[in-house]
């Protein structure tokens, strides 16, 4: 009888689960590239080999049934015939078995890979944050570290008891935590409630769009801010309307003094 191997999934190790966690936190992305590229290519070695493995064993069964052994055999007595097809039968159930351990492994790893892949997912940029929805912003009005900001904020609100949907909660560089909620109606409540409750220490505002800046230079006259602001509203009237909402500011360019003198 022929002898069949057993594979089975090779486990990940710890280092290989752990997607990259370091003595200082999370390891670069390059790092956790590098490791599942690794995995990758094993992968893909080991699949080769499988699929060599299944050829070769595809090729035994069929020189055993096809081989001088069974051409030899007279087919027409009823016991020998029987014989032939229960050994066609275990063959081919043992070749069947293999076939699928083949795929379980290979099912296996690619599952492994697509957990991994998940996980290297690039961490949003806060201007990314604010451009695709609206959140709150949550700065403190005091020098302290965005930890301190956000372990306030976890203290003091309750988004399960809120009935508040927060997706996503990000420490900023300023100090300040950044909260995105599902829907805008979670946002308003989430500013009220962080109003009332942090506003002494806090400033707390929600993202929102930007009112648009012009700047004009190489004016040839001096303006005042009246006459300049006359001056605009005559060559665009669209602005007329608009005059006492939007504010002009005049930056005089500073003059080089010569300090050797």
């Amino acid at each position: 009888m022929m002898c069949f191997k057993h594979y089975t999934p090779l486990p990940l190790s710890d280092d290989e689960m752990s997607i990259g966690m370091s003595e200082n936190g999370a390891e670069s992305q390059e790092v956790i590239i590098t490791k599942l590229r690794t995995e990758n290519e094993a992968l893909r070695t080991e699949i080769s080999y499988l699929k060599n493995e299944l050829r070769q064993l595809e090729s035994s069964i069929n020189q055993q049934l096809e081989g001088e052994r069974f051409e030899k055999i007279n087919t027409s007595d009823s016991d020998t015939k029987s014989l032939v097809d229960e050994l066609k039968n275990e063959l081919f159930h043992h070749f069947t078995k293999f076939k699928n351990e083949i795929n379980k492994t290979i099912e296996h790893k690619f599952s492994e890979i697509h957990s991994i892949t998940e996980n290297l997912q690039a961490k949003p940029k806060f201007s990314d944050i604010v451009k695709k929805q609206d959140v709150v912003i949550i700065k403190p009005k005091t020098n302290q570290t965005g930890k301190v900001t956000l372990e306030s904020i976890q203290q003091t609100i309750d988004p399960v008891a809120e009935d508040i949907g927060v997706n996503h909660v990000k420490q900023l560089r300023n100090r300040g935590v950044v909260i995105g909620c599902n829907k805008k109606e979670d946002i308003t409540k989430l500013h009220n409630i962080s109003t009332q409750k942090l506003g002494e220490d806090y400033t707390i505002r929600k993202s929102g769009l930007r009112n648009p800046m012009i700047k004009i230079v190489g004016l040839s006259e001096s303006y005042n801010e009246e006459s300049l602001k006359r001056c605009i509203t005559r060559q665009k009237s669209t602005l007329k309307d608009l005059v006492n909402r939007w504010k002009l500011v005049i930056c005089k360019k500073m003059k080089k003094k010569n300090i050797w003198r």
